[in-house]
């Protein structure tokens, strides 16, 4: 599914009110350390991908062939942004078996998180090592 991205010119903008001095904001503050996404965008954004693979809805998958599948879809569609205008393409075109596919990408992200979490010692816990290093 390919879509074609339509190109806009810039709005003029009003440039951003001064600051006050010393308020950390402005052309003299420091630049904000990114910040590590937090998990809904992470699922988001692996659902987004799983909904944009060739993966069925209509059978089980391993968590391997979804990684896989996830990890093809980054490639093919050049990352988060390109599977994002994948999903909203389908929703345009076909809302009805979009919605479904993407409920259906949504359960399965979420159940490889909560299963994950299971494993390393709690619901509330998102998967990776343990600090007490068992």
């Amino acid at each position: 599914m390919s879509t074609a991205v339509l190109h806009h010119q810039p709005v003029h903008q009003e440039p951003a009110p001064s600051r006050e001095p010393g308020s950390g904001q402005g052309p003299c503050a420091k630049p904000a350390q990114a910040q590590p996404p937090r998990s809904g965008q992470l699922l988001a954004a692996r659902a987004q991908a799983l909904f944009t693979s060739d993966l069925s809805a209509h059978r089980e998958h391993t968590q391997a062939e979804v990684t896989a599948a996830i990890k093809r879809a980054f490639r093919v569609h050049g990352g988060v942004g390109g599977c994002a205008a994948e999903v909203a393409a389908a929703y345009g075109e076909h809302p009805e078996t979009a919605a479904r596919r993407m409920r259906w990408a949504r359960a399965v992200i979420q159940g490889i998180d909560d299963f994950a979490a299971a494993l390393n010692g709690g619901a509330g816990r998102a998967a990776g090592p343990r600090r007490d290093g068992r």
